[in-house]
């Protein structure tokens, strides 16, 4: 494997060792760190491209669902009310920084 040098500023160095000080070497923690970087931009990147190419499918075709109708189908399927977005709960963080919002079990089934 070709070796690959990284210059880290004193204080960035100083917190890699700390933080790898948990049984990893500062090497494997940063080849972690950089991977799961990689993960999260292939992962934005796929993300993106299928938002772009859904939103040239409804520009092609404008074919959409109505609002309404989607919270209708989701309490018909659910048996239960589902909150209007003024009454949801509040974001919390999800992995990467994204915000998590958990859909009923019976929506994702």
């Amino acid at each position: 494997m070709p070796t690959t040098t990284l210059k880290l500023p004193e204080d960035l160095k100083e917190r890699v060792v700390a933080a790898a000080a948990a049984g990893i070497t500062p090497h494997a923690f940063m080849v972690d760190a950089i991977a799961r970087q990689i993960e999260w931009a292939e992962r934005r990147r796929e993300f993106v491209d299928r938002a772009l190419a859904a939103e040239e499918e409804v520009a092609r075709y404008g074919l959409v669902h109505d609002g309404d109708e989607v919270l209708s189908w989701f309490e018909a399927r659910c048996g239960t009310q589902v909150r209007p977005a003024e009454e949801a709960p509040p974001l919390i963080p999800g992995r990467g920084g994204a915000a998590a919002i958990p859909l009923p079990a019976c929506a994702t089934s």
